[in-house]
């Protein structure tokens, strides 16, 4: 194998032919790159055998910069906003300065397919890429290097509390997987409105003890706060509900875990 031998941009062939490295970022699917908020990390398994490298945090303080037209370091996902938002159109997000990719080295004997498991949100979603990789091999320095996609939305744990005799309040924070705001329309100052709430149904499925079941629609008054009410609920009965985020034209599905109350 040729010694240091470079193509385009930093990919390039090392003198240390077993040693090889990619640097790797996890993207919303139809968002941005994912933060620290959604906590990601990646697992790298050598299929056929070698080191993985397990369960390495991601650090990304960014989620990117959204922009129009398109730049060559930009990720191949992009942001589809509906009318009548403002923004409405097609955006590209693009990497900022601070860190928000990981690159992680690791040692081929031989040309191997290797797998990528980025994992990260509150329900511990997980994306996969896969690449034939071989040894010596360097994918660094070219942004936005592989791309992990995550699907879904983010569902952090609901809250209720008792409203009126037979009627409990609930609220739950849902974002993007980047850890992205939704927004209400029209979007509060200095907000940006990249996923408006007319793009998401949001609702509560409840079921009791006493056999009743049903669903609470749940509105955006804030940033990614939904809130609705759970009704005619018997005083005393025990009760469980999860919050389930719909996204349709991205086919983004997120739901949080059950909560188990006493009306």
């Amino acid at each position: 194998m040729p010694s240091g031998k470079s193509s385009p941009g930093s990919v390039r062939v090392n003198d240390d032919v077993g040693n090889t490295s990619v640097t790797v970022r996890v993207q919303a699917y139809g968002g941005k790159f994912v933060g620290n908020k959604m906590n990601p990390a990646l697992t790298v398994n050598i299929v056929g055998g070698g080191t993985p490298v397990l369960n390495q945090p991601i650090p990304s303080p960014s989620t990117g910069t959204v922009t129009q037209p398109f730049h060559v370091s930009a990720a191949r996902d992009t942001i589809v906003v509906q009318p009548p938002s403002q923004k409405a159109g097609e955006w590209w997000v693009i990497p900022d300065p601070a860190p928000g990719q990981l690159t992680v080295s690791f040692d081929l004997e031989a040309p191997s397919l290797v797998e990528f498991t980025a994992t990260a949100g509150p329900q511990s979603v997980t994306g996969m890429a896969s690449m034939f990789l071989i040894p010596g091999l360097q994918l660094t320095g070219v942004d936005p290097g592989l791309v992990i996609t995550l699907h879904g939305l983010a569902v952090f744990t609901p809250v209720w509390k008792p409203a009126t005799p037979g009627t409990v309040a609930i609220s739950a924070e849902v974002t993007m997987m980047c850890g992205c705001p939704i927004t209400p329309l029209p979007p509060p100052p200095g907000v940006e409105a990249y996923w408006p709430d007319n793009e998401f149904l949001v609702f509560a499925q409840y079921w009791g003890d006493d056999g009743t079941a049903g669903q609470a629609g749940m509105t955006c008054g804030a940033n990614s706060t939904y809130a609705g009410t759970i009704t005619g609920l018997t005083p005393g009965n025990t009760y469980n509900f999860f919050v389930v985020a719909l996204q349709h034209a991205e086919m983004n599905v997120g739901a949080s875990g059950a909560i188990t109350f006493r009306a």
